[in-house]
C-alpha cells in the first residue's frame, strides 16, 4: 500500500435487538450477560483437550468385548453403531473358565465405547470409563470430521453416571464379553 493510496474504511453496525425481547429490555441486561460468555469461554477451552495417549489406539490393543457393532437403540446416549473394548487387562482377568465376564472388573481397567454414525466408517465418538482407587472416571471424546482429533467433551460425570446406575450391579459396565466362535 503506497502512502496515496487511503485506506479501507469498515463501518460496523450494532446488531438490532426486537422491540419486546423482554431479556434485553431490562436495564443491566448485556452486564449480566458477560458472566455467562466467560462460562461458555471456559467450557470450550476444555474442548481442545485431545484423546489421550493412553487411549489411543485401543481398536488394536485392547480386547473387544463384542463380536458385532451394537446397533442404535431407543433413547441411546451414544447415537449410532457401537463397539465396546475392555483395555490393560488380560483375557484371563477378563473371563472365567466358562466364558463368562468377571465381575467387577480389576483395578485399572479401561473400557472403551467407540460408536460410529449410519453411513460414515470412523468413529464420531469415543466414551470411557476407567477404574481408579475402586471407582469409575468417565469421559467422552467427539468429532465431526474423519480428519479431525477427538477431543473432550466437557460435561461432569453424573451424565454418565445417571445412565450406568441400570448396570450398577454389573460393575457399572453394560457389556459382556462375547465368546469368540471356534
Amino acid at each position: 500500500m503506497n502512502s496515496e493510496t487511503p485506506p479501507a474504511t469498515v463501518t460496523v453496525q450494532p446488531a438490532s435487538i426486537p422491540e419486546g425481547c423482554a431479556a434485553w429490555d431490562r436495564p443491566g441486561a448485556a452486564v449480566r450477560a458477560i458472566p455467562m460468555l466467560s462460562i461458555v469461554i471456559a467450557l470450550c477451552s476444555a474442548c481442545g483437550t485431545p484423546l489421550p495417549d493412553a487411549i489411543a489406539g485401543f481398536e488394536t490393543r485392547c480386547i473387544e468385548l463384542t463380536t458385532d457393532e451394537v446397533p442404535p437403540h431407543d433413547d441411546d446416549p451414544h447415537e449410532g453403531f457401537k463397539r465396546v473394548y475392555a483395555c490393560d487387562l488380560t483375557l484371563d482377568q477378563l473371563v472365567d473358565e466358562t466364558g463368562a465376564t468377571r465381575r467387577p472388573f480389576p483395578e485399572g481397567t479401561l473400557i472403551v465405547k467407540s460408536s460410529r454414525r449410519d453411513g460414515q466408517d470412523f468413529s464420531w465418538l469415543v466414551a470411557t470409563a476407567h477404574k481408579e482407587g475402586g471407582v469409575w472416571d468417565w469421559a467422552e471424546y467427539t468429532r465431526n470430521f474423519v480428519d479431525e482429533e477427538l477431543r473432550l467433551i466437557p460435561a461432569g460425570p453424573e451424565v454418565c453416571v445417571d445412565c450406568h446406575r441400570g448396570a450398577q450391579s454389573l460393575d457399572w459396565i453394560f457389556t459382556s464379553y462375547q465368546p469368540r466362535q471356534q
